[in-house]
């Protein structure tokens, strides 16, 4: 199984993050993809989530060479389908418990 996970929970070796810089990170290189995954995981305010940071996301996304977008399980779950719906112009598919975007067109 092979999949990317934007807002964290990987170790990077040799990153450069104030865990420990230089040395291995618990978080992936910075993206504004992983910026508004992590703010709606927290629940912060989106007011950040402009037209601009949507382009920069569709960019990263045909970058990364996504085609499906997996949401579910998590805090804050109604949010982040709610950015990815508004991101990607369409309403995902609910399946096992999770929801779905396939062929992704960033």
């Amino acid at each position: 199984m092979r999949f990317r996970m934007p807002e964290g929970y990987i170790i990077v070796p040799g990153g450069t993050d104030s865990y420990q810089a230089g040395g291995p990170s618990p978080s992936p290189p910075s993206s504004a993809t992983q910026t508004v995954m992590v703010e709606i995981e927290r629940g912060d305010d989106l007011s950040g989530f402009t037209d601009e940071v949507q382009h920069e996301m569709l960019g990263e996304l045909a970058s990364w060479k996504v085609k499906t977008i997996i949401v579910g399980p998590m805090p804050n779950q109604d949010r982040m389908i709610e950015a990815f719906r508004i991101l990607l112009g369409h309403e995902p598919v609910s399946q096992g418990g999770v929801y779905v975007w396939w062929e992704v067109q960033a």
